[in-house]
């Protein structure tokens, strides 16, 4: 990481926005900004930088001294388009700022928003930066962006190729899925048996929506049927894996309560047969290594 250091966001303030900038004060809400939470609220930086100096120029001086003490100290850890994006309630920010100050909104927003471009410049060419700017998006690190550059070379070529089908229709994915509980036929949803048929005929199938709405319960154990019972799939045979130890654990009790539905014995033992790890054991991420 580089070194924090006030001189330096002092002159891309004065470059930006016209503004003499004295070290000192950018040292102050640095600062502020590395050791306060400056995530949380930007406001309470500013707060205190009129507290201290009460000057506007210098109210927008120190909304960019927080942004670049926030992205510099490494709090920045996701990617995002912009800044705006990276910092999420930038536009809360402004109008916060606006109203405290009598300053047009519209006014504040746009000198911040035309400085954007030249932080993100300056941070990008500074020693240990942490930023890298391809002229589209912006990473956390230079190695971010060639995994990103990677992992999308990667999918856009393998997944051009659908010749591994397998040959299942919608209506049969429906009747693998339906079930008896006590008496009442449970079926799967439309978009269940959808992103069950996609799984396969295509290469690459990605399965969103919110808790409760079956991906593991019922999508991914009737993809986990299928692999046994059309393609013939080992339990060694399927990688299953969660962001962390507990979503692992979660993803095996919800498979398990799903095979206890089912009739077939040889399927339910197939399913107490998976097991489930994190990401990181899954690639086999060590420090230093790929």
């Amino acid at each position: 990481m580089g070194e924090l250091r006030s001189g330096y966001a002092a002159n891309i303030l004065s470059e930006i926005m016209g503004l003499d900038v004295p070290a000192e004060a950018g040292s102050a809400f640095l600062d502020c900004a590395t050791g306060g939470g400056v995530a949380a609220d930007v406001v309470m930086v500013v707060g205190e930088l009129m507290r201290r100096r009460g000057d506007v120029d210098d109210v927008l001086a120190a909304a960019m001294c927080a942004v670049l003490g926030h992205l510099w100290a490494g709090h920045a850890s996701v990617y995002g388009r912009d800044l705006r994006q990276i910092f999420a309630n930038w536009c809360a920010v402004c109008g916060s700022l606006a109203e405290a100050f009598g300053i047009a909104p519209g006014a504040m927003y746009d000198r911040l928003m035309r400085a954007e471009g030249y932080v993100c410049r300056d941070l990008a060419e500074a020693d240990g930066a942490l930023l890298y700017v391809d002229g589209r998006d912006v990473y956390a690190t230079p190695r971010l962006a060639r995994m990103s550059r990677q992992i999308s070379g990667i999918l856009c070529n393998w997944i051009v190729d659908d010749a591994n089908i397998i040959d299942i229709t919608k209506e049969e994915i429906e009747e693998k899925a339906t079930y008896e509980d006590k008496g009442r036929i449970c079926k799967p949803h439309e978009g269940q048996v959808d992103a069950v048929w996609s799984f396969c005929h295509r290469r690459l199938t990605v399965v969103a929506g919110g808790p409760g709405t079956g991906k593991t319960s019922m999508v991914a154990c009737q993809i986990l049927r299928i692999a046994f019972e059309n393609c013939g799939l080992k339990p060694q045979d399927i990688l299953l894996a969660a962001p962390t130890g507990k979503a692992a654990q979660r993803m095996i009790e919800a498979i398990s309560q799903a095979a206890a539905t089912m009739t077939d014995y040889n399927l339910r033992l197939y399913f107490e047969q998976l097991e489930a790890q994190t990401l990181h054991r899954l690639l086999s991420l060590k420090r230093g290594k790929r």
